[in-house]
């Protein structure tokens, strides 16, 4: 059909965005190579309908508090740089994914609900399971009147028009890629990395003493309701203070730090991911 005319005026058809992105996902999902099965499929996560201003940063953030990823892939359009709207992360752990793709599956983020699901593949070919795009087939002729459709390719063709004349006068200028500044939003519950090497340690109940030093420290900026290190981890220790300003004081304090010849950073996490996490 395209390049064909309808009622005098050519037809331009191009895949729709969800085909651009199932195709997108396909060629990122033969990238990665490899087939999960089994327990395994856990590991690689499909994450949608994300905000168009979040980053690969923003998204780590969110999701890093499962367990280590390997990696975060978020799709952008090369000519302008922006989001595309959703991405592709990948745990070092099944179990870490299985709980995220329980726990964030349908979470309210920026406003809009996730949609995260399994990243599978069979025959050659890679299926995005239980996600529901919400893809329209498009609207039958029968449905709009022929002075309605008339009206609208009319204004397409007119816009089309205008947008050429616009190129043909106006200075080409290059796009520069669009990456907004997301405030991160404080919180009372926080997230310290790079607080130890579990290949460093030997004593038996390090990480208990871990916890204790760490709480004993963290007292100064406010209660600490509850702790816990991940000895999976390379050094995440997370933290639930009783009050946001005390969240706000432990990050600006320990941001940057060193702590056993180690340089921390301290973010600030969702505390609704923070729930559904150690609930």
């Amino acid at each position: 059909m395209s390049g064909k005319k309808l009622l005098g005026i050519p037809v331009l058809v191009q895949p729709s965005e969800a085909e651009k992105n199932r195709y997108a996902m396909q060629q990122a999902a033969n990238a990665m190579g490899g087939t999960l099965t089994g327990q395994d499929v856990y590991q690689r996560l499909y994450v949608g309908s994300i905000h168009f201003s979040l980053t690969e940063d923003d998204i780590r953030q969110i999701f890093e508090p499962f367990g280590p990823l390997d990696f975060v892939n978020l799709h952008k359009d090369p000519e302008t740089g922006r989001s595309k709207g959703y991405a592709f992360i990948q745990y070092k752990n099944a179990a870490d994914g299985k709980q995220a793709l329980e726990k964030m599956n349908g979470f309210d983020l920026a406003g809009r609900n996730l949609k995260v699901g399994l990243v599978t593949e069979k025959s050659s070919s890679m299926n995005i399971v239980n996600l529901d795009d919400d893809d329209s087939s498009g609207v039958g002729l029968t449905s709009l009147s022929r002075t309605e459709l008339m009206q609208k390719l009319a204004a397409r063709r007119t816009d089309m028009l205008e947008e050429e004349h616009e190129k043909d006068t106006q200075p080409q200028l290059p796009l520069a890629p669009a990456r907004p500044a997301i405030p991160t939003k404080a919180s009372r519950t926080v997230m310290l990395n790079n607080m130890f090497n579990p290949a460093e340690e030997t004593e038996p109940d390090w990480i208990q003493d871990l916890e204790a030093d760490v709480k004993q420290e963290c007292e100064q900026y406010g209660r600490v309701e509850h702790i816990h290190a991940n000895e999976d981890s390379l050094g995440e220790v997370f933290l639930k203070f009783d009050s946001v300003a005390a969240g706000e004081q432990a990050v600006n304090a320990l941001n940057g730090r060193w702590f056993g010849g180690k340089q921390i950073s301290a973010v600030f996490v969702p505390e609704a991911i923070y729930d559904a996490k150690f609930k």
